[in-house]
């Protein structure tokens, strides 16, 4: 996999869900210019049976990782932070501290598919 530009910091996120046992797993990883892995975390979320919120957890994760690092990539999760609406609800609230954290240092949110995110979806999974 490929590295971002010098003094970029790239985080790929990515949620794996058990609905059966209402589980989630989420893990993100952040790698430099050289593509090395330089920081990456698993949390599993109990209670938790919905795809979207379990991203938007991902999302946070991925965010509170980079920046005590110093940037990042779940397609309707990523549109809601790129165009936040009022809504009021669990996924607008976690959105809403994605959006305090990234305000603190430079970010581009970007959808990728599956195959471009291999390592954080094996970290979910």
């Amino acid at each position: 996999m490929a590295g971002p530009p010098p003094n970029v910091i790239k985080v790929n996120m990515d949620a794996a869900m058990a609905v059966h046992r209402n589980v989630a797993v989420i893990s993100a990883v952040c790698r430099d210019s050289s593509g090395a892995v330089v920081k990456c975390g698993v949390s599993t979320l109990h209670g938790i049976s919905d795809v979207e919120l379990s991203e938007t957890y991902a999302i946070r994760l991925g965010l509170q990782m980079a920046a005590s690092l110093q940037v990042t990539d779940a397609f309707a999760v990523i549109s809601r932070i790129q165009q936040p609406n009022s809504a009021i609800d669990n996924i607008q609230l976690i959105v809403e501290d994605c959006l305090a954290i990234a305000r603190d240092f430079h970010v581009v949110f970007r959808h990728v598919r599956r195959n471009c995110n291999y390592v954080a979806h094996a970290l979910a999974k």
